[in-house]
C-alpha cells in the first residue's frame, strides 16, 4: 500500500472514531449533573475516555488543510470552506431555532434579530453543540498564514511553535492552579498558536512525520497519564466540591493534549492493520461520508429521541447503545436530504 493512501486511510479512521466519540460524550450528557450516585462514576470513565475527540477532530483539520496549497490557492481553499462548513451550519442553525421552538426550549417572540446574530456568533447558544465552529473558523483564517510557511522550514518552525506554545500556554497555566510557587502571567504567552490552534499545528507534525518505536512508547505512557490525571482527578475533586470540578477537564489543558496526542498516535500507527480487515475497511468508508452530517444533526435527533421516549438518561444500557441508534437515524435522514437536489448541499 502507498505510504499517502495508508495516512489518507489513518486519518478516515479518525474520523470516524472521533466522530463516534462526540455521539458518545453527549449521550453521556448526565455527568454534568454530579451526583454521588453510581452513574455518575461511570459517566466520569466514559467522559473521560472519549474527551479525546474534539482536540482529534482539530488535528485532523491540520492535517488535511495544512498543506492545501499544494491544491489550490488561498481564495478557492476559503471558498471551499465556507460551502463546505459556514452554509450548513447557518441553515441548520435556523432548523435549531425552529426545533426548539417545536421542543418549547424556546419562545417564538423571544427570536429577534439581534437573538439569531447573537446566536449565530456565539456557537452554542442556539444549538448547543455548534459552539465548535468558531474555533474552527478561527483555524480556517489562521491555516492560511501557517501554511505560507515554507516546505522546507515547516517542520522546525511547527516544532518549535509546539513546544513553546505547550509550555507557555498550557504547562505553566496548568501547573499555575496548584502552587504559587509557579509565576504566571497571561500577557506572557505564544498567542500564535493558543486554544485549538495548537491541536492544528500539532496534527500535522503527528501526520506528516514518523515517529520512532522509542518515541511511540513515551507519548503512549504521557497519554495513559493524561487520562487518569483527568479520570481520577475529577472523580476525587468533584466529589470533594459536591459538584463537576473542571480542574483536569478542559481540551486545552495538560491531562488531554497528552491524552489526544497519544490516541491519534495510536490510530495512526495501528489504522493500517484495522483497515485490512474488509469488513471493517467498508463501515470506515460508509460512516466517512457521513460525519460531518452527523455533527450537524445528532444532538437534535438525541434530544427529540430523549423527550418523544422519556429515556432514562442515566441508564448504563441507554448510554451504551443509544448512539450506535442515534448515528443510524442521522445517516438515514442525510441520505434521504441529498437524495433532494435543492437540500444536498447542507449536508455535505
Amino acid at each position: 500500500m502507498q505510504e499517502s493512501t495508508r495516512k489518507s486511510e489513518s486519518i478516515m479512521l479518525m474520523n470516524v472514531i472521533s466522530m463516534l466519540a462526540v455521539v458518545y460524550l453527549h449521550s453521556n450528557n448526565c455527568f454534568w449533573t454530579f451526583s454521588t450516585d453510581r452513574y455518575w462514576k461511570s459517566a466520569n470513565i466514559i467522559e473521560a475516555g472519549l474527551y479525546f475527540a474534539v482536540p482529534c477532530f482539530f488535528m485532523i483539520t491540520g492535517a488535511n488543510l495544512l498543506d492545501y496549497r499544494q491544491r489550490y490557492d488561498t481564495k478557492t481553499f476559503l471558498i471551499k470552506r465556507a460551502k463546505k462548513t459556514v452554509f450548513p451550519y447557518i441553515f441548520w442553525s435556523f432548523i435549531g431555532i425552529g426545533f426548539n421552538i417545536c421542543m418549547h426550549n424556546l419562545q417564538w417572540n423571544n427570536v429577534t434579530i439581534k437573538y439569531v446574530i447573537t446566536g449565530l456568533v456565539n456557537g452554542g447558544s442556539i444549538v448547543t453543540t455548534y459552539w465548535f465552529f468558531m474555533p474552527l473558523y478561527a483555524a480556517y483564517l489562521a491555516i492560511p498564514l501557517f501554511s505560507a510557511v515554507e516546505k522546507e522550514k515547516r517542520k522546525s518552525v511547527y516544532v518549535y511553535i509546539s513546544v513553546v506554545g505547550f509550555l507557555l500556554n498550557v504547562l505553566i497555566p496548568f501547573a499555575a492552579k496548584f502552587t504559587d510557587w509557579v509565576p504566571y502571567n497571561p500577557g506572557f504567552r505564544l498567542f500564535v498558536n493558543m486554544s485549538y490552534l495548537f491541536y492544528v499545528v500539532v496534527g500535522w507534525l503527528l501526520h506528516t512525520q514518523e515517529i520512532k518505536r522509542k518515541d511511540r512508547i513515551v507519548i503512549y505512557i504521557f497519554a495513559i497519564l493524561g487520562l487518569f490525571t483527568n479520570m481520577i482527578g475529577t472523580y476525587f475533586f468533584s466529589m470533594r466540591d459536591g459538584t463537576v470540578n473542571k480542574t483536569f477537564n478542559g481540551y486545552n489543558d495538560v491531562p488531554c493534549i497528552l491524552y489526544a496526542i497519544g490516541v491519534f498516535v495510536l490510530i495512526k500507527q495501528i489504522a493500517p492493520k484495522i483497515m485490512d480487515v474488509k469488513w471493517i475497511r467498508a463501515i470506515v468508508v460508509f460512516l466517512n461520508k457521513y460525519t460531518f452530517g452527523v455533527y450537524l444533526l445528532h444532538w437534535s435527533v438525541l434530544k427529540a429521541v430523549i423527550r418523544l421516549t422519556r429515556v432514562n438518561e442515566v441508564s448504563l444500557i441507554w448510554r451504551l447503545l443509544s448512539p450506535i441508534g442515534i448515528v443510524a437515524v442521522c445517516v438515514a435522514i442525510i441520505w434521504v436530504i441529498r437524495k433532494i437536489p435543492v437540500l444536498k448541499h447542507v449536508v455535505p
